[in-house]
């Protein structure tokens, strides 16, 4: 529990989050399978960046897998979706036309595994941001230069960092977890040192992560982005049918930013774009730990936040604070100009969520802005 003068709060950590790294996870995931079976699926995964020819026989002539044992293993089972999901990815994206029918051998565990983390069938962004990383040095020096990707479509250091930098972006965040907290129980007992502190923590800690997007302009090459290992992350928008599970098509959202949780989770801190249709959609494919969290940080939300920093004399901090994810917004639309709007020359105005970005972005700046005082 926390305790804020006299007010208790559920930790973080009561949802499986960490108290030091926030939504990520400070120990390496694992790397390997401890299932025996999935030992030709990680294979197969380490090949893709060849760009073998015969992807598709190769998928197909893989074993069917139980997942059932690793079920109390949630790490080994997160390793599992990872895999799987660039499996189907590799099949659905093979040429031009998507392959829309996801063999049995693989749709049936890949099925398996989503129920049970509660996520669609779909590479997400929990699977690529959290659980695709280890160490360069076991130092235990948590910083993107000091990370690798365990898989990649393309085999290029921009695609590992196309992954890690957005992590670490979310790690620098952590602070944001204990200055709601400290929001939160300074409005219900009144008092203006406590919310002017955490409204400055917030501002302050949304600078740093705003700024530290220069890394992906540093770390990723546009085209290659674009041109390259970006369609094996798209939405399944033509829909996808996985055979031995059900014949119904299905569509699916690609792996987006709209996923990661600490936007959301600063969201829902401030009560902002609640009525944001493509954010609700994105929240199926966050980690139920994550969901869970973020539903709670709702519920504990002091009614007539405003009207209490007006009283308190605290609306310039508030002001600040809001500014600041606004440009957090702007940085955002900014990168998907960059990598997205300006190699496609406009032809391709969608995210990899299937967003069409400048709209759905400028939308959210807009909407943010009313959070003003």
């Amino acid at each position: 529990m926390k305790l804020f003068r006299g007010l208790s709060y559920k930790s973080c950590s009561s949802f499986g989050l960490s108290e030091t790294h926030g939504f990520t996870i400070g120990q390496e995931p694992p790397g390997i399978p401890s299932l025996q079976n999935l030992y030709p699926h990680y294979e197969l995964v380490q090949s893709l960046q060849n760009s073998p020819q015969n992807i598709l026989q190769q998928i197909a002539s893989l074993p069917t897998v139980d997942p059932t044992p690793l079920y109390q293993e949630t790490l080994q089972l997160e390793l599992a979706a990872l895999l799987y999901g660039m499996i189907v990815s590799s099949y659905y994206w093979n040429t031009e036309t998507p392959s829309t029918k996801i063999p049995a051998n693989i749709s049936i565990p890949f099925l398996q595994i989503s129920q049970k983390l509660r996520r669609p069938p779909i590479l997400t962004a929990a699977s690529l941001h959290y659980h695709n990383w280890k160490f360069i040095e076991n130092s235990g020096n948590f910083h993107v230069n000091n990370f690798q990707a365990l898989f990649t479509f393309s085999g290029t250091k921009d695609e590992e960092n196309f992954y890690l930098t957005p992590m670490y972006i979310e790690y620098l965040g952590t602070p944001l977890i204990d200055a709601c907290y400290k929001l939160y129980s300074g409005l219900e007992n009144s008092n203006k040192f406590q919310v002017i502190e955490a409204l400055d923590a917030f501002k302050d800690t949304i600078e740093i992560m705003t700024k530290t997007f220069k890394l992906i302009y540093q770390k990723v090459d546009p085209k290659i982005f674009y041109f390259g290992f970006r369609k094996k992350l798209k939405s399944f928008e033509t829909g996808v049918i996985f055979e031995g599970v059900s014949e119904n098509s299905e569509i699916y959202a690609g792996a987006s930013a709209a996923q990661i949780p600490i936007v959301k989770y600063i969201d829902e801190v401030f009560n902002l774009n609640k009525n944001d249709e493509f954010i609700q959609k994105m929240w199926n494919y966050m980690k139920t730990e994550h969901r869970n969290f973020i539903s709670y940080i709702g519920t504990i939300r002091p009614r007539d936040m405003k009207e209490k920093i007006i009283e308190l004399g605290a609306v310039e901090e508030w002001n600040n604070a809001i500014e600041k994810i606004c440009k957090l917004r702007e940085a955002h639309l900014k990168l998907a100009y960059h990598y997205v709007l300006a190699p496609g020359q406009g032809k391709d105005q969608k995210g990899t969520g299937g967003s069409s970005i400048e709209q759905f972005l400028s939308s959210l700046i807009a909407s943010t802005k009313l959070g003003l005082i």
